[in-house]
């Protein structure tokens, strides 16, 4: 300790630390840092040695699938298709700056196609998907799986594995890039897996075919925020080493001095891990019919409802219709329509957002055409498609 009255006058004897008041862990730790090596002098900064980051990302996926004829009228097939994907970064060794982003999914797909007479034919899918969309360290320190450099040291953690970070590197004109281990805010451990059901009757009768879907699907996402969880964030400052409690190196501060005595300044460490768990479940089905009116004109008529579980502010929509109308044809002019009569079809998807009770702002596409069914020749027909932006009050 110093203050006014004690050590306040400078001591050379002061600046070595005892070897019994240095910390055991410490120097376990300090083995980690970057060794220092050839130095040049760059605006009075001492640059002494060589960081070098790396990012390694190698995938190999895989897919199963298999084929089978039960008889000439039912068939089936089953798809399995696997996507290991890690990508690792560090900077300069395993310890420092590690992390592991996971994008390792897993899919099942099963699917039946049943010939039920010639004019009723059902198609059905059963799909599974599992997925880790992680911010996790590198397979070797994983938390789930891997080992702890929190154990190693000799440090509690609450994961089984994973890696602290102690920081170097706070106070200016003192140490750059010499943090070490490894920690950020953003580590999460995600899982997400979707369970789905479709199937489609396609009905052939005479002219006109139906079809009617089903979907049905449940989405979940377990996120476990493990920040601070795999051996905690400990931050070594000047301030805790020198004559006055300032952050000014020119009062004998020192953050490795702070780490040798084992004196961090602030510790982030979490006391438990908690799973928060999302579900959502959604529900569609539709109906349409296509009716083939002559060899040339074809309407299609249905009607889709959508299902999206209350709460939710996003919104995907589609929509269709069919109608008659008069336009300002010029049949003189090359390529213009033949007539002021014309069919009208139209139809739009997109998605809406819910900013509160009363405003929504929809995004989405839109198509149109139009067309005298070939009651005219020729009959160029024209086609609209373009992006539509949208926003709504509602009273």
């Amino acid at each position: 300790q110093c203050n006014s009255t004690i050590n306040a006058t400078a001591n050379p004897a002061l600046n070595i630390i005892p070897p019994e008041f240095i910390d055991p862990i410490s120097k376990q730790i300090l083995a980690f840092m970057p060794p220092a090596g050839s130095y040049f002098l760059d605006a009075g900064s001492v640059r002494n040695y060589f960081l070098q980051r790396s990012v390694v990302q190698n995938e190999t996926r895989y897919t199963l699938r298999l084929d089978h004829n039960f008889t000439d009228t039912f068939k089936t097939n089953f798809r399995y298709t696997v996507t290991p994907a890690v990508g690792i970064r560090s900077a300069g060794n395993d310890i420092n700056g590690n992390s592991g982003v996971y994008s390792n999914a897993r899919q099942f797909l099963i699917a039946f196609n049943n010939i039920i007479t010639p004019t009723l034919v059902n198609d059905l899918r059963l799909n599974y998907t599992s997925a880790n969309f992680s911010e996790d360290y590198s397979p070797e320190f994983a938390i789930k799986t891997g080992r702890s450099f929190a154990g190693d040291i000799g440090l509690p953690h609450l994961t089984q594995g994973g890696i602290p970070l102690f920081l170097l590197t706070q106070d200016a004109s003192t140490y750059t890039g010499a943090d070490i281990g490894s920690a950020a805010s953003t580590n999460n451990f995600n899982v997400e897996q979707r369970y789905n059901i479709n199937d489609i009757v396609y009905w052939t009768r005479g002219n006109q075919t139906w079809k009617f879907g089903l979907d049905l699907s449940d989405a979940r996402l377990t996120a476990t925020p493990f920040f601070a969880a795999s051996g905690g964030r400990w931050q070594f400052r000047v301030v805790n080493t020198s004559n006055n409690r300032s952050t000014t190196i020119t009062n004998g501060g020192n953050e490795i001095a702070s780490l040798l005595l084992g004196v961090p300044n602030s510790v982030d460490v979490r006391p438990l891990i908690l799973d928060y768990d999302y579900r959502w479940k959604s529900m569609g089905f539709f109906a349409q019919n296509d009716w083939k009116v002559r060899p040339n004109f074809t309407l299609n008529l249905g009607m889709r409802y959508n299902f999206v579980r209350p709460g939710s502010r996003f919104i995907p929509y589609f929509s269709g219709g069919l109608g008659l109308g008069w336009i300002d044809s010029h049949p003189e002019v090359p390529g213009g329509q033949g007539q002021d009569f014309t069919f009208n079809i139209l139809s739009a998807a997109g998605i809406s957002y819910l900013v509160d009770d009363h405003w929504k702002i929809s995004v989405g596409a839109l198509y149109q055409h139009l067309s005298n069914g070939g009651q005219t020749d020729p009959n160029p027909s024209l086609n609209l498609f373009g992006p539509q932006v949208g926003v709504s009050y509602s009273f």
